[in-house]
């Protein structure tokens, strides 16, 4: 990243004299994705909305319109801002479509799930994958693929239904290993984090197994050593499940404290009501009582429908786990 940084900086030394408003929006987009990649997803939001301006001054610039759009939904997904999401998703999917884009309409709906999940639950998600036309090439594994599994787990998470989803999660490893996918820092700490949540969702319906226990520790401690915020959020959630699961609230409630201060300073305030929630849960009291109240008023302000599936998707596996067991599987 450091180098990518240098080049950046390079290009804008040899554009800034030309005053060319192209040139500029690329300089705009490589700085999008700079930040985007260094884990700074709130300025790569908010930059690619300078980008998308620029571009909009300019013809023939489909292209690279469209991945600023596609920059500007992946930073709202991972912050979990999804009043921001609704705001442009809708619009950037309708525009590809009318634009013949499957690649991009497909790209959107499979790598925005979340916002359909969180605003109108696991059918209508379902059904707005169905809606992605563009055909995966067989024979090598796409980012498209990482995403409609990333959405479909997730879906099972929501579901109560994480079990079913294991084995299908050791083959999307497979298949990003043998990729150049791997390589990426983002994917890499997603299906880190997402397989450990399948791993504790599934160990919450049936007494959990110190060695699902300890690799999911395992899996935590692989996102720490990532070096980036964002990933440290994650590690967080997953070291208070563990905790949890072990019997040991006096720790996970320390931890999840952790996560809470760590999430808001990453602007990933999802991850914080959802660890707040949590919090709340374990305390017990008055004052446990106030926690969730607090992050549920956060999730409704963000239109979320069932703030306790959405809790399950994002932080499964706590002991006396009331998320996963207020809802039956459907």
């Amino acid at each position: 990243l450091s180098r990518s940084l240098e080049l950046i900086h390079k290009g804008e030394q040899i554009a800034e004299p030309l005053d060319n408003p192209y040139l500029r929006a690329w300089k705009y987009g490589a700085e999008v994705g700079h930040l985007y990649f260094a884990g700074h997803f709130r300025q790569a939001a908010e930059k690619s909305a300078i980008a998308l301006q620029t571009l909009s001054e300019l013809r023939k610039t489909a292209w690279e319109t469209s991945s600023m759009r596609l920059f500007r939904v992946w930073s709202f997904h991972r912050l979990g801002d999804f009043v921001e999401m609704a705001a442009i998703l809708p619009d950037y999917s309708r525009d590809a479509e009318r634009r013949g884009d499957l690649y991009a309409q497909t790209t959107l709906i499979r790598s925005g799930h979340r916002l359909t999940l969180a605003r109108a639950g696991a059918e209508a998600c379902q059904q707005e994958l169905a809606q992605a036309e563009w055909i995966t090439p067989e024979g090598r594994y796409h980012l498209q693929h990482w995403y409609e599994f990333d959405a479909r787990a997730e879906m099972a998470l929501y579901q109560g239904r994480a079990a079913t989803m294991l084995e299908q999660s050791l083959l999307a490893a497979q298949g990003l290993a043998k990729s150049m996918i791997w390589r990426l820092q983002t994917i890499r700490v997603d299906y880190r984090w997402l397989h450990a949540r399948l791993l504790l969702s599934a160990a919450s319906q049936n007494p959990p197994a110190k060695a699902a226990l300890a690799k999911i520790a395992r899996l935590a401690r692989q996102l720490e050593q990532e070096g980036v915020g964002y990933a440290g959020v994650m590690a967080a959630l997953l070291e208070a499940a563990v905790a949890s699961q072990r019997s040991q609230p006096g720790p996970a409630v320390t931890i999840l404290q952790r996560a809470i201060e760590a999430a808001r300073q990453e602007d990933m305030f999802l991850h914080a009501a959802v660890a707040e929630h949590r919090l709340g849960e374990l305390m017990g009291g008055e004052e446990g009582a106030t926690h969730q109240a607090q992050a549920e008023a956060w999730m409704s302000q963000q239109g979320i429908a069932e703030p306790a599936r959405i809790i399950a998707v994002f932080a499964p596996g706590f002991y006396p786990r009331q998320g996963e067991l207020l809802f039956d599987q459907k």
